[in-house]
């Protein structure tokens, strides 16, 4: 898996919460550790996470950071910016134009990719 990570720009965390409990979140906050360990620890990509529920539609950021453990420095410097969502699990219109705000989002927040420019081989060799 850390090579499919490697140079990634953005990560997309899914969690699907039924329960708004230290044991309903520790599954997601070991995934997250696992995923986010194969991020190298300057990456400093951002990172969207969704919250599948249909029973707690609220959640504070602060509350989110502490369940998934964000506020632990293993986190520091593989995540640049943080940001969750709550998605009803039965969507609707509003869900749809609510990740597509995240997608920009993140996008927003990835880094610049390179630009690559295209030269003709002949205009780079001059006759001597």
């Amino acid at each position: 898996m850390r090579q499919e990570l490697k140079g990634s720009t953005g990560i997309i965390f899914l969690a699907t919460i039924r329960s708004d409990t230290e044991l309903g979140w520790a599954p997601h906050r070991q995934r997250l550790r696992l995923l986010m360990a194969t991020v190298p620890k300057t990456a400093a990509v951002p990172v969207l996470v969704l919250v599948a529920t249909d029973v707690y539609p609220c959640f504070s950021d602060g509350h989110v950071h502490r369940v998934l453990g964000l506020d632990d420095g293993f986190f520091s410097g593989r995540v640049a910016a943080f940001l969750y969502h709550v998605v009803r699990e039965t969507p609707n219109e509003e869900t749809h134009q609510d990740f597509e705000r995240c997608l920009v989002w993140l996008a927003s927040q990835s880094p610049a990719q390179p630009v690559v420019k295209e030269y003709e081989l002949e205009a780079l060799v001059q006759d001597s």
